[in-house]
């Protein structure tokens, strides 16, 4: 068996033998970059927080986006006869004609 100061690696037979050393140094100046990331914008004088403000507000429209986008729990509507397939139609577009 081979031992590096980090990791080792040994064979015995078929079976493969690894085992590692976490390095502390390494996960500790990792650590100082947790929850940082770079915004960027295009703002003449932008001002920190405001940018910041702005960014964390965008996940509410996504999220209200989603939840229209996602599926609805509404059961099939059956019709079998000419007028009440018109009226179906016409009941679910007539908001949507009438609102302009």
């Amino acid at each position: 068996m081979v031992t590096h100061p980090k990791r080792t690696c040994s064979r015995t037979g078929s079976v493969l033998h690894l085992t590692w050393v976490r390095q502390e140094e390494a996960l500790a100046a990792a650590a100082t970059l947790d929850g940082r990331y770079v915004l960027g914008t295009t703002a003449p004088e932008p001002d920190a927080a405001t940018i910041l403000r702005l960014a964390t507000q965008r996940d509410v429209p996504e999220k209200r986006f989603a939840l229209v986008k996602g599926p609805l729990a509404v059961r099939p509507l059956f019709v079998h006869k000419e007028g009440r397939v018109l009226g179906v139609v016409w009941a679910t577009r007539a908001p949507g004609v009438l609102a302009v």
